[in-house]
């Protein structure tokens, strides 16, 4: 009896072959709920989902805080690298994938190594940029509190000298000579 025909797929080995040589084709098949190592990125697929509701993203933060630093500092290709180890990692090392929102399905869909990359570097370069606009915002916040406290302490300094005058800010010395009224039409000068 001969042996019937049987449909072979592709092997494990050439499975993992393809995975590791980076050949694994894109499947355009819809997800209903994203993995724990899936990245969740918006309907556009060019920014990182900021919802905490995936434990990917979340992962994804903690990378972005490791790598931010090395990321800054770095030239373009050292950025291009930093960028593809990010890649690498979530795809490769942790079996995630990359996904997009589908609106009207409320699916997701696998998007290419390609995008993701171009995600990672939208969400790193926002990231450090963030960074630094805060930065600026508080150094700017410390510098007028010190100005206002200044401020505030000058009124009191003058108070204390007699210079009641709120607009006033000078720094001459308070005069020295008093001026006493002994009778209505009559003054008399004194030196201090």
């Amino acid at each position: 009896r001969s042996p019937k025909r049987v449909c072979r797929r592709s092997s494990g080995f050439l499975l993992l072959y393809n995975a590791a040589s980076k050949k694994l084709p894109v499947s355009d098949e819809c997800v209903a709920s994203p993995n724990p190592f899936d990245i969740v990125c918006e309907a556009n697929g060019l920014s990182i989902s900021q919802d905490c509701q995936y434990t990917g993203n979340n992962r994804l933060k903690i990378i972005f805080d490791i790598r931010k630093k090395s990321y800054e500092t770095s030239d373009q290709e050292g950025k291009q690298s930093i960028i593809k180890e990010i890649v690498s990692s979530i795809i490769d090392d942790a079996s995630g994938h990359f996904l997009q929102v589908d609106k009207p399905s409320s699916m997701y869909k696998h998007i290419s190594r390609k995008l993701a990359t171009a995600c990672i570097k939208k969400a790193l370069d926002t990231a450090t940029e963030g960074e630094k606009r805060q930065f600026r915002e508080s150094e700017v916040k410390k510098l007028v509190q010190r100005k206002h406290k200044k401020a505030i302490l000058d009124r009191q300094e003058n108070r204390k000298r007699g210079n009641y005058s709120v607009g006033s800010f000078s720094r001459s010395p308070p005069p020295t000579t008093f001026t006493t009224f002994l009778r209505p039409n009559t003054c008399v000068s004194k030196a201090a």
